[in-house]
């Protein structure tokens, strides 16, 4: 008797179990599904309309504010890459051209803006600074070892802190591009005194030189000869005689330009601006008052 009670309340709990389930299926899930495949929809739209609206304002920046400061994105780079004189442009310009950005940023007033104008504001400070920092730290790199001074060493060390807790604070990542300017190029600099002379244009240098060379030795083949005339040709080029000649040569044949004359008036840009640098690294290392690596977000509330 006992096993057939329990039998029959099993029996009628599958029962309740199955009335649920028919329940469910006839008024519960096609409701289920059709909100779903409504809040689905409507999810796909505003996505849709975010993506136009963050296309809108990167095509409004590229064309009306990045352009108008002759960059363009190259062909032969995807069509979506700044070249490195591009790059230049934008670290000589970075106060006028990140303002000029953070103003229409401010401007725009839409529902599905994420970023606050105080987070904006700040978010666009560090920007700023970091593109200034970048500017004296290449410019002290593409020095040549005659150039560069211990300052520079100080100088770019300096640099070099800052510019990495900027970068943590904009939450970029630390690639081995960025490692190698933070780190491997301030030892360079320690064991070299100035690397100019190692940089890609300079290396290319060598490089036109030698194939110069090779087709001057061309009917020689490329036996013992030619490694012999080669060598031959390297000491000449090291002789300190020679170096002194060549070097009145150069400074013989090296155009004196007139104080109104092209030239001059570009070597007066470039001081101007080699002066303007060092004035902007010297100011943004002595503005350095928080030490602490925090985001534009929490940055932005304890402005508030």
């Amino acid at each position: 008797m006992e096993e057939q009670e329990q039998l029959d309340e099993d029996e009628g709990e599958v029962d309740a179990i199955e009335e649920e389930i028919f329940d469910y299926q006839e008024n519960v899930l096609p409701y289920a599904k059709k909100e779903y495949a409504e809040k689905k929809k409507a999810f796909e739209e505003l996505w849709k309309l975010k993506d136009r609206g963050e296309y809108e304002v990167r095509n409004h920046i590229e064309n009306e504010i990045i352009q108008k400061y002759k960059m363009r994105t190259q062909a032969h780079h995807g069509g979506d890459k700044y070249t490195g004189v591009d790059i230049g442009i934008l670290m000589g310009n970075a106060g006028p051209i990140v303002g000029e950005i953070e103003a229409y940023l401010l401007e725009i007033k839409h529902p599905l803006k994420a970023a606050k104008d105080g987070e904006t504001i700040i978010f666009c400070d560090h920007i700023k600074r970091l593109l200034n920092i970048l500017d004296g730290m290449f410019s002290i790199l593409r020095m040549t070892h005659g150039e560069f001074r211990d300052a520079h060493l100080t100088i770019y060390e300096s640099s070099a802190k800052e510019a990495v807790l900027l970068w943590k604070k904009l939450g970029l990542s630390y690639t081995p591009s960025f490692h190698y300017l933070h780190k491997e190029a301030l030892r360079l600099l320690r064991l070299h005194g100035g690397i100019g002379e190692l940089l890609e244009d300079h290396l290319e240098q060598s490089h036109q030189k030698m194939d110069r060379i090779h087709q001057r030795l061309a009917r020689l083949g490329f036996g013992e000869k030619r490694a012999m005339a080669i060598s031959r040709l390297a000491e000449m080029d090291s002789h300190p005689i020679i170096k002194d000649v060549r070097e009145k040569v150069m400074t013989a044949r090296k155009r004196n330009f007139t104080q109104t004359s092209k030239g001059e008036k570009e070597l007066a840009r470039k001081r101007m601006k080699d002066e303007f640098r060092a004035k902007n690294l010297e100011c943004e290392l002595e503005t350095v008052k928080d030490e602490t690596i925090v985001t534009g977000h929490e940055a932005a509330k304890r402005t508030v």
